[in-house]
């Protein structure tokens, strides 16, 4: 296993644990890194990009010569569990009956002897055979079989509509990632809602004109003059980018009403 501890420009520090040997530590560290960032996303996009909405309700036939998990395994494999519990349990009776027969030995006129109970040795030969009966029900058990076998008739859901909304979900989730880093800069508790400043700034209502090659963009002001004075420090930065409408030559000016842009 390795270390390696990741130091943040703040001086946090981020421990990691792995047994990969062929990758650096700085490609460990970014690996990790990129984890955390999905896991995330499956989060957040869970809770407010409705990742696991239905977008289309047509479906196909599955492929019924697709190998799948064999249900019937997995309860092979819960029996093999019971039974190795059962021999456990044997076994501790047999070391209690032998305790009880070494207390007997000890009790006057007994002649130093004593029999062990046999019917803690039965209870274990039994377990024995029950866990060998499972072991091999489960060697016997397939661990997969065709789709068709275990679920008749599966269907799935249209496919390409679905990977296409998931690509418009994670272009939103990373437009919205770097608005999020850029409003932090204007907003004392950037750090804990700027997520949730910029879904209250994507649902602000505004005005678009055009004037000479520009596109203007005037959004109302948000519920609170912070949040508002935020926004407008974001819509000052991104004019500033000289950003042009797609597929046209305007450039897009952002602005808040009643807002100067500055924090």
């Amino acid at each position: 296993m390795r270390l390696i501890v990741r130091r943040s420009p703040d001086g946090h520090q981020t421990p990691i644990l792995t047994n990969r040997t062929d990758l650096t530590a700085a490609q460990v560290a970014y690996r990790m890194g990129t984890r955390w960032r999905r896991e995330n996303y499956f989060k957040y996009a869970r809770e407010h990009f409705a990742l696991d909405a239905l977008d289309s309700y047509a479906d196909h036939p599955d492929d019924p010569d697709r190998l799948v998990p064999n249900p019937a395994k997995a309860r092979a494999l819960t029996q093999v569990g019971a039974a190795r519990g059962n021999v456990e349990d044997a076994e501790a009776g047999v070391c209690g009956a032998i305790e009880e027969a070494e207390v007997r030995a000890r009790r006057p006129g007994s002649g130093g002897k004593a029999t062990v109970d046999p019917a803690a040795e039965t209870a274990l030969s039994a377990a024995e055979d029950d866990l060998a009966a499972a072991k091999a029900a489960s060697r016997a058990t397939p661990s997969h079989l065709p789709l068709g076998q275990v679920r008749p008739g599966s269907r799935l859901l249209e496919t390409e509509r679905k990977l296409l909304t998931h690509a418009i979900r994670m272009s939103a989730y990373n437009t919205e990632s770097a608005l999020a880093r850029l409003i932090r800069l204007h907003y004392a508790r950037g750090h804990d809602e700027a997520r949730a400043l910029m879904r209250e700034a994507f649902t602000l209502p505004g005005d678009l004109e055009i004037i000479g090659s520009t596109l203007h963009v005037r959004l109302d002001p948000g519920l609170a003059p912070r949040c508002s004075r935020a926004i407008a420090a974001l819509c000052v930065e991104l004019t500033d980018t000289q950003t042009r409408y797609p597929g046209t030559d305007l450039t897009i000016a952002y602005i808040v009403k009643n807002h100067t842009g500055t924090a």
